[in-house]
């Protein structure tokens, strides 16, 4: 009773113990006698195969008869016991049969095997009473004797030519896997230049670390600084060379699952790394003063103090960590107002009132500055930044500070001032009062979010979110128009996450953070000329590529620049063409901030007849009037950069025809969605205009039945689109696709079907829905069979993927509160590739994919790779111990697409939650080398 044969070997717990006492006795009296009957019996369209047979009832009275007297025979239909189809394979691969209907409408009315590996030459499928058996072995039990007369075999086989290979990512410069791999929840938010090193932070970053250094001669390889935590939120540091100084802010926000209300400082070591784990850097212990260098006791190999290596990837704050950590809050309880959603996560200026929001430190004094513009009454704290000791305090309501080259004193940009100041304070000396006599001041700089110095000319860099880029001012200050505009050539965007500067000693190179657009540049100071970039892309659930043309490729609202000529690893294979995210209004981004659109951006892009046009997810904003929560909005690219709007699918439900599933968009330009109903569901589209740009009436282009076991949830998992797409066969045949991605403890639909083409008029015939073509994927258990499918990396690491999904598709009940239900159902070249992101399977995220034959629906291939993955034995990495991204990985890969190029050459783009940091790039080849054969029902 294989998964796959469901539809005839399901077996129905009513009148369970009756089936099997028929069955019992039937076998017993089959192999008693000789068999001279047959009942004959044809499988219904609809039929499930899951009720109490009355064939099987009739079998047995026969049989209970001819014991009774052998004399008598019994034929209730003329025609031989056995049947025989007999195919012939070119090529050895995987195949799948199923058993159809005759006729050019055929039907799939039972699925035979799926994936079964098969050497080239002839194979014989025979009838032998109650079993099919493939070359001699038997397959599958019958319940009912059926007349093969009216079938036909349809086999499908891979032919050994079906190659899913993953070729990287778009959007990331770093290594594809291992160590130094680039990937965040977050963008890079601020850079300091120390000598040769550069460090870097991100914010939060969910079980990963947060802070990072490179070398100046190797930016695209970073090692972590930080320790990786669940809990830690650093918005802000500061470095002098040997340590790197982070204040943690702790997450002001009424949800749980992200609360934390401890606050500090901690600091790590640069040069020296931990001798348990040499991936970790080591803290430095406040309670040693003077310690700059880490020693180990020779006996132990471990870290004396002051230094301390934590090895288990957590740090324990339960209670006040005095030798691990300085100006620390044991317990905030004030979260103010506006941090009752998750904004504190993302970035926004939003603290608890003890947090840290602003740190600096002196190159060749041991001085320590933290500011506390929130807390009451705010206040600048100096400390001693060897031993942690108090130095001093001045009350001054600073969010940023940046020391000078010299140390002797430092910018402050001021919070909530009337003015919008920023001033320069001199740096304290201890046994001295600390004079708050203003150095230099900067005014009237409300957009004002970030400060930097010049190391050789002394001159204020400040970041203006006002004009997206920088004013330059003497070291005396000035105001808002005095300043010196700088970088508005990097087109930089930084509307909500502040952009940061630093400089090399020399002065001559700058590195900038440039949040919106996810990457660190090197660039020359006196040109603006970009001589590097760092890029990795950040948390996106939204990914998309343009069907009728392949080369725009998008993640977010960002928008890449694809050369196919190209490996996707080579420099120049792809850039970022434009961020269409600058400028927009607050509907087209969560209220966490444009930086983290997670779920907003494009969703699915066509180009029909030179028009441009697109389908992306707006947040629940007040400009949107949703009450649905995240909802549609229907766009025209432009070609002046800019978004124009031509439909909001917003509220609809009520509107006729209801869009209570949000229409998607199509690759001939159409919209679709399907309208759920009792019983049956029918499909809608709406044709597009490229003289108006627009969409013209809604008609109904079929209408299925949804009664169970055929598919009915067209929502229900984490896919962002749940499109009906064409499945194109010869020119006069078409399908319609549909995918349910229904999701329970107890479902047992299938989950993917098609159906033809039947435009009609609405109304006329809903009450008549029409057959399924076919139906694949029935609710059922994950497979954990090892696949034994290896793959050589690019590092030369090996590693074995798991096959998590039964041939024919089963795939419900990953347990816990996720869902692990299909998602999206795509078609290209007559093939359908459906996507599998398995949030929570096993603690780890599935990331699968099924190939099904789109005429037949029968089983083709799986790819994908599991996200946490264990390697093989003498792997050069332990992806899932070590944290590091095995080729393929990715998180919550539930927004894809499918595109073609040159005719032949298939690709599937997908999103990516922060595995490898970066848009997917799979080549599918072997499309046009698929076997199918189609073969009668011989009686022998």
């Amino acid at each position: 009773n294989n998964n796959n044969n469901k539809q005839v070997t399901g077996k129905r717990r009513t009148n369970h113990h009756v089936m099997i006492h028929f069955q019992f006795l039937y076998l017993i009296l089959e192999n008693l006698c000789c068999r001279s009957y047959e009942i004959r019996a044809k499988i219904p369209p609809n039929w499930r195969g899951s009720e109490l047979s009355d064939m099987n009832v009739l079998r047995v009275f026969a049989l209970l008869v001819w014991f009774l007297n052998p004399t008598v025979i019994i034929r209730t239909a003329a025609s031989p016991d056995k049947f025989v189809a007999t195919f012939a394979l070119n090529h050895a691969g995987h195949a799948s049969a199923g058993l159809f209907s005759k006729g050019k409408e055929a039907q799939l009315l039972q699925p035979v095997f799926s994936g079964r590996y098969l050497l080239a030459g002839t194979h014989t499928l025979q009838v032998t009473g109650s079993y099919l058996t493939l070359d001699n072995e038997r397959i599958l039990f019958l319940e009912q004797e059926l007349n093969f007369r009216d079938f036909d075999l349809r086999v499908v086989s891979d032919a050994g030519s079906l190659n899913y290979d993953w070729e990287g990512v778009i959007g990331n410069t770093g290594p594809l896997n291992g160590p130094g791999a680039l990937r965040g929840l977050n963008p890079p938010l601020k850079i300091q230049v120390v000598g040769e090193r550069a460090v870097w932070c991100l914010g939060y970053n969910e079980r990963q670390p947060s802070c990072f250094t490179f070398s100046l001669d190797t930016p695209q390889v970073s090692a972590p600084v930080s320790l990786t935590a669940f809990d830690r939120l650093y918005q802000d540091f500061a470095t002098d060379g040997e340590l790197v100084y982070l204040p943690n802010v702790g997450f002001p926000t009424t949800n749980n699952y992200y609360h934390m209300n401890e606050t500090f400082v901690i600091a790590y070591n640069l040069s020296a790394r931990s001798t348990v784990n040499p991936n970790l850097l080591c803290m430095h212990n406040w309670t040693d003063p003077g310690a700059t260098t880490m020693v180990c006791d020779t006996a132990t190999s471990q870290p004396k103090p002051p230094f301390h290596c934590a090895t288990d990837g957590c740090i324990s704050i339960s209670q006040p960590p005095t030798w691990l950590a300085l100006d620390y809050t044991q317990k905030n309880t004030t979260v103010p107002a506006e941090c009752n959603s998750n904004q504190s996560y993302f970035g926004k200026y939003c603290y608890y009132t003890h947090a840290p929001t602003g740190i600096t430190v002196t190159r060749n004094a041991p001085v320590l500055l933290v500011s506390h513009a929130v807390e009451s009454p705010p206040v600048i704290r100096a400390f001693d930044k060897t031993g942690g000791r108090l130095i001093a305090s001045l009350p001054i309501s600073a969010t940023k500070l940046t020391m000078t080259l010299d140390g002797q004193s430092f910018w402050a940009l001021l919070f909530n001032d009337s003015q919008s100041r920023i001033i320069r304070y001199s740096t304290p000396q201890e046994g001295k009062e600390w004079s708050s006599k203003q150095l230099g001041v900067v005014t009237n700089m409300p957009k004002a979010c970030n400060v930097a110095v010049h190391p050789t000319t002394s001159n204020l860099y400040v970041a203006d979110q006002a004009t997206q880029q920088f004013l330059i001012f003497p070291p005396s200050g000035g105001t808002a128009s005095s300043g010196q505009k700088w970088g508005s050539s990097l087109k930089l965007t930084f509307p909500i996450q502040c952009a940061s500067i630093s400089f090399t000693e020399d002065g001559k190179e700058a590195w900038i953070t440039d949040p919106d657009n996810r990457r660190i540049l090197r660039v020359d100071v006196a040109t603006e000329a970009i001589l590097d970039t760092v890029m990795f892309l950040t948390v996106q659930y939204t990914a998309a590529a343009d069907w009728n043309n392949p080369t725009r490729v998008f993640s977010n609202f960002m928008e890449f620049s694809v050369d196919y000529s190209k490996p996707i690893t080579e420099k120049g294979a792809w850039k970022l063409a434009r961020n269409w995210g600058h400028g927009l209004g607050p509907e087209y981004h969560s209220a966490v901030g444009l930086t983290h659109w997670s779920f907003a951006g494009f969703q699915s892009v066509v180009t029909i007849e030179g028009t441009t046009v697109g389908m992306v997810s707006l947040m629940p904003y007040a400009a949107t009037g949703s009450t649905q929560g995240a909802c549609k909005r229907a766009v025209e690219l432009m070609s002046n950069g800019t978004l124009r709007p031509i439909v909001d699918f917003c509220n609809m439900a009520s509107k006729n025809p209801p869009f209570g599933s949000k229409p998607d968009l199509h690759p001939d330009g159409s919209l679709r969605f399907a309208q759920i109903l009792d019983g049956y569901t029918v499909l809608w589209r709406a044709e597009f205009d490229d003289k108006v740009v627009n969409w013209t009436t809604w008609t109904v282009i079929a209408n299925i039945s949804n009664s169970a076991p055929y598919p009915r949830k067209q929502g229900g998992g984490q896919g962002q689109t749940h499109p009906i797409m064409d499945v194109d066969l010869e020119a006069d045949k078409k399908l319609l696709l549909v995918l349910d991605a229904g999701n329970d403890q107890n479902y047992s639909r299938f989950h993917l079907g098609s159906t033809v083409w039947n435009p009609v008029t609405p109304g006329t015939n809903a009450s008549k829905p029409q057959s399924w073509t076919w139906t694949a994927m029935p609710g059922g258990h994950w497979n954990t069979t090892m696949c034994n499918i290896s793959m050589d990396t690019s590092d030369g690491a090996m590693f074995q993927d798991v096959c998590i999904v039964s041939p024919d598709g089963s795939l419900d009940r990953c347990g816990g509160h996720f869902p692990c239900s299909a998602n999206v159902a795509m078609s290209v070249l007559g093939h359908v590739v459906v996507g599998f992101n398995g949030e929570g399977w096993h603690n780890k995220e599935a990331n699968q994919w099924l190939h099904y034959d789109g005429e037949t629906g029968l089983f083709l291939g799986q790819f994908g790779t599991v996200n946490g993955i264990m390697d093989l034995p003498g792997s050069k990495f332990d992806y899932a111990q070590d944290g590091y991204a095995a080729p393929g990985a990715a998180g919550n890969s539930f927004g894809p697409t499918l595109v073609v190029t040159n005719g032949t050459d298939v690709y599937l783009y997908h999103n990516d939650e922060s595995a490898h940091g970066g848009v997917h790039r799979w080549k599918l080849t072997g499309f046009d080398k698929v076997e199918r054969k189609t073969v009668p029902f011989i009686s022998t």
